[in-house]
């Protein structure tokens, strides 16, 4: 509410005998006016303050910062990795495979009884159960590891009369599919066989 001093400055001179422009108290200025707007105004002291943590005077509509875009390209490694991985698991299960599988065989100067278990001596020394024996493809890649079973004499004559020279291991290794085959006995020079000839890659060492 306005007092007397304050109405005093908003008079204007009056002459004497002339009827006063107003009567009563001075009327008090009114908020401005608003720009006209398409839709409803909301009465005035409508406005709340802005919600917390957003700032700004009372009445005014909230700025909202823009979200930070995250970069992209931890997701894209991300999918190229799983990817890779899932292909490589198709690729493992998927492999063609076959059986590479012979025997190793050796010839001694004395006879023993067939059947007899036998391992090799002097220069045949390293033949015996559990020696390695790889195979390679016709890449020279390694598609197959495996070891040479229990060693046992057999007759290569059929007038032996139960008794043999020969002493023979046998392993069986799976390998991935190939043309061709090379297996290494130990550390003894490899054997080329055919895929045709791979269930039955017989080896015949020499003295």
């Amino acid at each position: 509410m306005i007092d007397d001093a304050q109405t005093q400055q908003f008079r204007r001179p009056v002459k004497v005998g002339s009827p006063a422009p107003w009567s009563g108290p001075m009327p008090v200025p009114g908020p401005p006016m608003r720009p006209p707007t398409t839709g409803p105004v909301p009465p005035m002291g409508s406005w709340g303050p802005p919600p917390a943590g957003l700032g700004g005077p009372a009445g005014m509509a909230p700025v909202i910062a823009p979200h930070a875009r995250r970069p992209r390209w931890p997701w894209i490694l991300g999918a190229v990795g799983a990817v890779v991985v899932v292909l490589g698991l198709f690729g493992t299960v998927l492999a063609p495979a076959t059986t590479v599988s012979g025997t190793v065989t050796f010839y001694a100067s004395n006879y023993l009884a067939v059947g007899t278990s036998c391992n090799g001596t002097g220069w045949y020394s390293d033949l015996e159960p559990g020696l390695s024996v790889l195979v390679y493809d016709e890449q020279g890649q390694q598609v197959g590891q495996g070891a040479l079973g229990s060693g046992s004499v057999v007759s290569t004559s059929s007038s032996s009369y139960g008794y043999g020279n020969a002493c023979r291991f046998s392993y069986s290794i799976s390998a991935e599919a190939s043309d061709s085959y090379r297996v290494v006995v130990g550390s003894r020079r490899g054997v080329v066989f055919s895929a045709d000839q791979a269930d039955h890659a017989d080896i015949a060492i020499a003295s």
